[in-house]
Order: C-alpha cells, then sequence, then structure tokens
C-alpha cells in the first residue's frame, strides 16, 4: 500500500512508516479488503464504494493514524502557502500557480517531451516551477503543528466519537492564528476585497476589462474558488511576513479564540486595545443615559456605535449581532451587567483620567471583544482592497492571461 494514496504530499519518520504501512494489524486488513472489493467490483456498480478506488482518499492517512498509533504523534502542515495543486495560472479551487514560498507542489503532469507551462513551451511547467521556487525568500513562516492523541485513556479512536473529542492539539496556536487570519481569507469581507484587488491590480496591467470578459479570461482565476488557499500572489493577498511584531505576538499568545469565529480578532490591523477603549466607555454612558439595555433596541445600539467609534472602521457589523452577544452577557454574567450599569465606566473617575488599558478591563469582555473583531477585520478588508503594490505580472503567451510573482 502507498503512503501517498491521493494527492497530498505526505512524509512520514521511518519508526513510524513501518508501524503504519508494515506492522500495524488494523491498515494491513483495511488494504486486504480494499483489494477484494477492488477485484469483485472493478471499481464500479453499487458496491464499488468498498474498493480501493474509494476508499483511498485525502484524509485517510489520519484514519490509519488513529487506528495504529500507540501513543502521540507530532503532525506538521506545510499550509496550502507552501504546499499545492500546480496551475500555471490563478485558476480555481485549489489549483494555484506556484509561488516563491512553494515547497511542494502536487499535478506535475505534463511529460518533459511535451509542450506545457503559462508558455506551452517543452518541458514548460516545470520550467516554471524551477524557475519561481528557486527564487524562493529567506523570511519564512513556520509549519502548522499539532499534537495527534489517538485514545482517551481506554478508549480507542472510533468513527462515531462524540464531536466533543479532537484528535489534533495544536503545539503552536500562535502560528496559526497568524497564518489563519493573513491567509485564510474566510470571511466575506477579505473574500470581496481580494476579488477587489485582483481586479484593481489586473487593470493596471491589461486596462479596463473588456465587455462579456469573465474571470477566468480577465484575472487569470476564479475568486469564489480562492478561500482557504493560503497566501499565493495568484489569489491577490499580501505577501506573509513572519514575525508579526512583539505586541501582535503577545496579543495573539493572549487571545482565547484561535479559530475564524464572531470573536476572530485581526491583530495587527484596524484599532488597538487602547484606541477602542474610550470609544467604547463612551458607548456604555450613551445607552446609559438612554434607560440602559433594558430598554434599548437593536437598531439603536447599532446608531450609537457608529457615532461614536467614528472615524475608526465600521463596515460588515451588524446591529443585531453585537445586540445579541452584549444582551446574551449582560443577562448572564454579572460582572458585564454591573459594567454596563456603574458610573464608573467613564474615562474620568474623581477628576483622574484613567489610562485606556485600566478601561479595557473595565468593559465588558463580550462588547470588546465583538467589536474589536469586527472594525479590525473591517480594516484589513480595506486595506487589501486598495493595496495596489508587492506584485509582478508575468504575461502567458499560451492565452494572454498573466500570472503573478511576489516582488
Amino acid at each position: 500500500m502507498a503512503p501517498f494514496p491521493t494527492g497530498p504530499l505526505a512524509v512520514f519518520s521511518r519508526d513510524l512508516a513501518a508501524n503504519l504501512f508494515e506492522t500495524c494489524p488494523y491498515s494491513r486488513e483495511y488494504e486486504r479488503r480494499a483489494r477484494l472489493w477492488g477485484r469483485r467490483t472493478h471499481c464500479k456498480g453499487p458496491r464499488k464504494h468498498l474498493s480501493f478506488a474509494s476508499v483511498l482518499c485525502d484524509t485517510v492517512v489520519s484514519h490509519w493514524l488513529a487506528m495504529c498509533a500507540t501513543k502521540n504523534v507530532t503532525v506538521v502542515h506545510t499550509t496550502r502557502t507552501k504546499s499545492h495543486h500546480y496551475m500555471w495560472r490563478g485558476a480555481g479551487l485549489g489549483w494555484m500557480a506556484p509561488s516563491n514560498l512553494s515547497v511542494a507542489i502536487h499535478y506535475l503532469k505534463a511529460k518533459p517531451e511535451l509542450k506545457s507551462g503559462p508558455n506551452l513551451t517543452i518541458g514548460g511547467e516545470w520550467s516554471h516551477v524551477h524557475a519561481v521556487v528557486g527564487s524562493a525568500r529567506s523570511v519564512a513562516f513556520p509549519s502548522l503543528m499539532y499534537s495527534m492523541q489517538a485514545r482517551w485513556g481506554h478508549t480507542y479512536y472510533g468513527l462515531n466519537q462524540s464531536r466533543r473529542q479532537y484528535l489534533l492539539k495544536s503545539i503552536n496556536p500562535v502560528v496559526f492564528h497568524w497564518y489563519t487570519q493573513e491567509c485564510s481569507f474566510e470571511a466575506v469581507e477579505l473574500r470581496r476585497a481580494a476579488a477587489t484587488r485582483a481586479a484593481a491590480y489586473t487593470a493596471l496591467i491589461r486596462g479596463p476589462r473588456p465587455a462579456g470578459w469573465s474571470d477566468a479570461k480577465f484575472l487569470g482565476g476564479h475568486p469564489p474558488g480562492w478561500p482557504y488557499s493560503g497566501c499565493n500572489p495568484s489569489r491577490f493577498r499580501p505577501y506573509p511576513r513572519w514575525p508579526p511584531p512583539p505586541d501582535v505576538l503577545e496579543a495573539i499568545a493572549n487571545a482565547t479564540e484561535h479559530a475564524p469565529s464572531s470573536r476572530f480578532i485581526y491583530f495587527n490591523h484596524g484599532p488597538s486595545a487602547a484606541q477602542l477603549a474610550l470609544p467604547l466607555a463612551r458607548v456604555i454612558e450613551a445607552v446609559r443615559s438612554e434607560g440602559g439595555l433594558e430598554v434599548i433596541n437593536a437598531h439603536r445600539l447599532g446608531s450609537i456605535l457608529r457615532n461614536k467609534l467614528a472615524p475608526l472602521p465600521w463596515t460588515g457589523l451588524s446591529d443585531v449581532s453585537v445586540y445579541n452577544a452584549v444582551k446574551e452577557q449582560y443577562r448572564t454574567q454579572p460582572a458585564a451587567k454591573a459594567a454596563w450599569s456603574r458610573g464608573g465606566i467613564s474615562s474620568h473617575t474623581h477628576g483622574v483620567t484613567r489610562p485606556p488599558s485600566a478601561l479595557v478591563h473595565a468593559l465588558p469582555s463580550m462588547l470588546y471583544e465583538h467589536v474589536h473583531a469586527k472594525v479590525s477585520l473591517a480594516a484589513y478588508a480595506y486595506n487589501v482592497s486598495v493595496m495596489l503594490s508587492g506584485l509582478r505580472a508575468e504575461r502567458a503567451t499560451r492565452d494572454n492571461s498573466y500570472y503573478w510573482f511576489w516582488t
């Protein structure tokens, strides 16, 4: 059984490979049954799902690890920035042109004697990859690392495990948070920003978009398929610079949320905690002056937020989302209710100005985190959409489109 069942590049330590592919009874039985059904079905018909063609998918390696590993395993993920399927232009879904951060590129399929690549030359796709990867930057970033626990006490991994049980635990969550905010572009705001940047950047090179031209023809790719593809110049992302400033590293390390959600903070983008503290303190004062959260509605809260936070970035923040979040915290947490109710929240107490850092601790955490997350995302999205630097275009004579390098 090959250790690389489909597309992904998987590298194992010697001991782990021997255990997984030679001595593990489960993988040996897995292989026996898959080959049996491969012969019986010829990978066709109603039971083809039992054959090798169907039971070898991208996720099967993790299944084998969970069933065969007798102790913790360290899993190192190179990310979609460094490892991806080859394409000579932007393309769609997981297919991307290589960048000068690429380290593993799958789907170099053209025979060396055939014409291929962006300029349709003999051995062109291989030449293209070597030229781009050979110009690799000296500044890279760490891979994402996880500890894989194949069992809990006396309970082994199974397909029916509770969703509350996790096989993987992040070893370097700071890197995970940084990479997710810089490169995943999961948020709708960032998807739109990347598409806006792609159109503006391409127009600088090609001129205005001709009527009737598709994204694939004009941009060289399809923006709806770009999320989760990592930082790649063909996706019109900013160059990921590691490490971020020390204060950003500290903020990420102290963050309670390391996965994208309503309170995932895009640190280093948008206002700092100190900049946000005073306007939010004024928001609370304004809400109190109108009777408090008991009587104010979502629309009015949104209006107060926009007014008090101006000129901080304020786009894409739903009045209802903020209202529901702070109301729930107000209802369930005595400390949050006290922060909204007491008079000491203002920036002045007994004639002494309170520093913004102290104000942050006095604010209801849900209000601060929710608004901080939204305004930092809005700032990042805006900066991406107007960022027209850092990329160099190369024309593909194959179809007169362009592919991109970081400069």
